[in-house]
């Protein structure tokens, strides 16, 4: 029987130069057909209204959107922020680590010296995307190991709070010392991994101290507002770990007065790794005893 279902929409962004011509003809459009899908950019359709309507429709419509920011153009950008906005599934490429904006570093990029190599990796990613629409974050995995306590780290944790700020015995304003180690397995890459380390949080969380090491050293660290509830904390530092290595980080969390914490309370947080290859994303609920 012939397939009539119509294949996944990928929008492209990208600057309007005869420099990215064989980027998108030869990278973008042929990676976009290895993997199955149907991609566009605006100067290839006729519409009637202006191209900013028309971008914005296409983003809106758009499965999958791939942008390459390469040359820091201020109207791919925007447009990028709309898509992620949007809460689209995009993919963003460069050929200059440099041209990443830092507002944007915190999402994968695929680096690309060649109309080859970006052509095999975008269509790899497409591919995984349109078969796994419900696990998009789970193609960017990577060897590195979360641990607690010296355990594996768990879904479901139990905290225990060592320092109060409120004369009950109940309530708290602050979660002090937790812990985190970072193992770069060998078990399943010999690769030296450099990665980024942050925590997304609720927003009752307003006194954030990241820190890491033996000597604990506290860490500039970037916020980023998720969504209405939640803050994404990101040490603005990048780590290296060789295989077989580990890395401590630290944390305290502190509420404010009207946000006091209570015992037997529950936190939901996630712990957001980024290497070259993507975020990785560990949920965690934290009982606090």
């Amino acid at each position: 029987m012939t397939e009539t279902a119509p294949k996944p929409f990928v929008f492209v962004l990208m600057p309007f130069s005869a420099d990215f011509h064989d980027v998108y003809q030869l990278g973008i459009k042929a990676a976009a057909e290895a993997s199955g899908t149907y991609c566009e950019r605006v100067d290839e359709q006729i519409f009637d209204g202006t191209i900013l309507q028309r971008i914005y429709n296409q983003i809106s419509n758009a499965d999958i959107v791939v942008a390459d920011m390469s040359g820091r153009n201020p109207n791919v950008f925007y447009e990028v922020g709309y898509a992620h906005a949007l809460d689209k599934k995009v993919i963003l490429l460069t050929r200059d680590p440099e041209d990443i904006p830092f507002d944007l570093k915190h999402y994968p990029h695929i680096i690309y010296t060649s109309v080859t190599s970006l052509r095999d990796e975008l269509a790899k990613r497409l591919r995984w995307i349109v078969e796994n629409p419900e696990k998009t974050n789970d193609y960017f995995s990577s060897p590195l190991q979360l641990f607690s306590n010296g355990q594996p780290m768990q879904r479901l944790m139990a905290h225990h709070l060592r320092r109060r700020n409120t004369t009950s015995d109940q309530i708290f304003t602050e979660v002090t010392d937790f812990e985190v180690d970072i193992y770069n397995s060998p078990n399943q890459s010999l690769s030296t991994i450099t990665f980024m380390f942050g925590i997304i949080l609720p927003k009752r969380f307003r006194d954030i101290c990241l820190s890491h090491g033996k000597r604990r050293d506290t860490l500039p660290t970037q916020h980023f507002a998720q969504d209405n509830d939640t803050v994404f904390h990101l040490i603005q530092q990048d780590f290296t770990l060789l295989p077989g290595a580990w890395e401590k980080f630290y944390w305290t969390m502190r509420t404010t007065k009207e946000e006091e914490l209570r015992l037997g309370e529950n936190i939901n947080f996630t712990i957001r790794l980024l290497t070259h290859a993507g975020a990785n994303d560990h949920q965690v609920t934290l009982k606090l005893e």
